[in-house]
């Protein structure tokens, strides 16, 4: 999968240590659609596991969107390591994002669910084109092998005509029918997988978006090279070869075969009497030769002095 995730978040308190922060941020909650229907009797503040599942939250600077449309969105869990094994939910795609797909594969399995033997991915809000706007993705297992990280990775394609300041939502969208519901439980679905379940549908959602930034200059500054009066070519040390350059430009200044630059004035007319000639080198090699014998002053500073 392509495409160049600028300033995600991955949610979680567990993962905020490792994580850039974000300008904005969408704190956990309760997944969008219909309300989770609580089971009598069961709290989900009572659930001894509290599970997040996030969906990335991209900031995507209005030239990276139009050079880079193609973007992978995440959906991470954290808190439930060990303990889920059945999952099913649906994950809602803003109508302008086109939701791309592998020959019919609508996300990609992610390392946190790398031991879980049985996924299915499918396509979801299909419109009147049969274009999806919405994914599915479940999972199963013989035991609780889920693990924390990312669970699934889709892929989605920007439209043409972005905006800065466009957002695009990416929501956790949960939904139950007659005969079946979403799911986040482990494989017994027991006590304590409903109480996960109701935790993280009511509690444990942190929703997605790409956010369409302020476009960032691409060109790169220019370094910028402080000149040193008395070394013309540049290598850091003040010495006869120097002073040999300078005589060699003198040389072809005098006979007009040569025009300085503004560079080479700035390094050679050493006494700043607007010339580039023989005294200049002189004063270089005078340097070199106090240098050479333990001088221990700058070469302004022996300037000063000498002049």
């Amino acid at each position: 999968m392509k495409g160049t995730i600028i300033r995600v978040i991955a949610a979680g308190a567990a993962l905020s240590m490792i994580l850039a922060p974000s300008v904005s941020r969408v704190y956990a909650g309760r997944a969008a659609g219909e309300p989770y229907k609580l089971e009598k009797g069961l709290d989900p503040e009572n659930s001894k596991i509290k599970p997040i599942l996030s969906l990335s939250q991209i900031e995507l600077p209005l030239n990276k969107a139009k050079e880079e449309p193609e973007q992978n969105i995440e959906l991470t869990v954290v808190g439930a390591e060990g303990k889920y094994a059945s999952t099913g939910i649906h994950v809602k795609f803003d109508d302008r994002l086109e939701i791309l797909d592998d020959e019919g594969d609508y996300a990609t399995r992610g390392p946190a669910l790398k031991r879980i033997g049985m996924i299915e991915t499918s396509a979801d809000w299909l419109d009147e084109n049969n274009v999806p706007h919405g994914v599915f993705v479940m999972t199963g297992a013989s035991s609780n092998k889920g693990r924390d990280g990312v669970m699934w990775t889709f892929q989605v394609r920007l439209p043409e005509d972005v905006h800065e300041g466009d957002v695009y939502p990416i929501e956790i969208y949960y939904q139950k029918g007659e005969n079946t519901s979403d799911l986040f439980t482990n494989i017994v679905q027991d006590k304590e997988g409903r109480l996960m379940e109701a935790w993280v549908f009511t509690h444990g959602i942190e929703q997605g978006y790409i956010k369409i930034t302020k476009e960032e200059p691409t060109t790169v500054p220019e370094p910028v090279i402080k000149l040193k009066k008395g070394d013309p070519n540049g290598d850091g040390i003040i010495d006869a070869v120097d002073a040999s350059y300078m005589m060699a430009n003198y040389a072809k200044i005098s006979t007009g075969s040569y025009e300085p630059n503004i560079d080479e004035i700035i390094t050679c007319d050493v006494n700043d009497d607007g010339m580039m000639d023989a005294v200049d080198a002189s004063v270089v090699l005078a340097y070199y030769a106090y240098v050479s014998s333990g001088g221990k002053d700058e070469f302004e500073d022996f300037i000063e002095s000498k002049m």
